[in-house]
């Protein structure tokens, strides 16, 4: 019974955390629920394989649920944060490996490059497709096609990125870019009672889930 009632409590928790980040982030909501629709056939693939599977109907609800949770929580982050703030968030958050000799400014580097080629893959992705269609790959019939249409857009793609990363690497080179330096910040960063307040929340979750799947 204890049990049931934790398990009740924490999804009605992040329930309502959810609701209450989204409604903060003043961003308007067909947006999540085009992320929502995005996904439909993966939800679908789930759902069927599991009751294939003949897991109970409850535990294919809670799955989808939290899969949806997540995919919305990860894309508040980004709908509402600037790349600039994701990556001094993350070398802040890393900063303690500093200790154990790790370079944590070059972690930081890496995750907010790799961040900022994400968009600039899709467009190509989609300017590889478009010219691969315009020379007569059928890519959307037929399993053959498709098989086609990824090998010739897997290739392209990966010598793409790569001559992208050269490009960027010389340029900071040419720079004198050197990220051993110790660099300041043309914004100040403060810690508002806000963020106490969801940074507390967030531990009290994570502490609920653990004792939930963990000890109980």
């Amino acid at each position: 019974m204890f049990v049931n009632i934790c398990y009740i409590l924490t999804n009605l928790a992040l329930t309502v955390l959810l609701i209450f980040v989204i409604l903060n982030t003043n961003i308007k909501l067909i947006n999540y629920l085009k992320l929502i629709y995005k996904m439909k056939w993966f939800l679908l693939f789930i759902i069927i394989i599991d009751l294939i599977l003949k897991i109970p109907l409850n535990t294919i609800i809670i799955t989808i649920i939290r899969i949806i949770y997540t995919v919305i929580y990860s894309n508040i982050i980004l709908f509402s944060t600037t790349l600039n703030d994701i990556t001094y968030a993350l070398e802040k958050l890393f900063s303690p490996l500093k200790i154990l000799g790790v370079k944590v400014n070059r972690m930081a580097l890496s995750i907010s490059l790799a961040l900022r080629f994400i968009p600039n893959l899709f467009e190509q992705a989609k300017k590889i497709l478009k010219t691969q269609a315009s020379r007569g790959i059928d890519y959307k019939y037929g399993f053959k096609n498709k098989i086609i249409c990824v090998t010739s857009l897997v290739i392209p793609l990966f010598n793409l990125s790569m001559k992208s990363s050269d490009n960027l690497a010389d340029i900071m080179h040419v720079r004198l870019y050197d990220i051993d330096s110790k660099r300041t910040k043309f914004k100040d960063y403060n810690i508002l009672p806000i963020d106490i307040i969801m940074l507390l929340i967030h531990i009290s979750l994570l502490v609920l889930i653990i004792v939930k799947e963990v000890i109980l």
